[in-house]
């Protein structure tokens, strides 16, 4: 993200290409992009390994509200996934904020290909693959959903196959508790 002239941060993601988050995580490439953040691969310099980190998208001062609201929301996220310990739930590592404020939080890279990719490419999928995924998926969201947290953005996109057979599929995004609105 860069600043331009007016303070309107452009998403190209390629400023923060090189350098170290949180003293930790050096960005390596840009590799996603939501509807809240861009998301990069990156390096945990202590131990060297690869980590994805979902770094927050801001309006650049045009909407402070707002702004104030997204942060709220993508914090939240860090604490509700980063309490769910179920395998089937992407791990959070850290979270953290730049000295510019921009907020970030680091997850453990998975190997394999989302839901949506496969249903791309396979177009129909056997049914007992779909009952083990579909009770994988059922299983990760009754712990969210135990512990008070909503997965607001379930969709096939969301739901990443582990490259190590059906052993791993996971689910990726859940962060608010029941009792909170927005």
């Amino acid at each position: 993200m860069t600043e331009s002239s007016g303070g309107e941060q452009r998403g190209s993601g390629e400023a923060l290409i090189g350098r170290v988050l949180g003293g930790a995580f050096r960005v390596e490439s840009q590799i996603g992009e939501g509807a809240m953040g861009l998301v990069y691969l990156a390096r945990q310099l202590s131990i060297d390994r690869e980590v994805v980190v979902k770094v927050l998208k801001r309006t650049g001062g045009r909407d402070a509200a707002l702004d104030e609201l997204l942060a709220k929301r993508f914090r939240r996220e860090a604490q509700a996934t980063a309490r769910l310990t179920h395998p089937h739930t992407v791990r959070v590592i850290d979270y953290g904020e730049t000295q510019e404020g921009l907020q970030f939080i680091v997850f453990e890279r998975l190997v394999g290909e989302s839901l949506d990719a496969i249903l791309k490419r396979e177009q129909r999928l056997d049914p007992a693959r779909v009952a083990r995924v579909g009770a994988k998926i059922a299983r990760s969201l009754d712990e969210a959903h135990a512990a008070g947290v909503i997965h607001r953005d379930l969709k096939p996109e969301n739901v990443f196959l582990c490259a190590y057979g059906d052993q791993r599929d996971v689910v990726k995004g859940c962060d608010r508790k029941q009792s909170e609105d927005g």
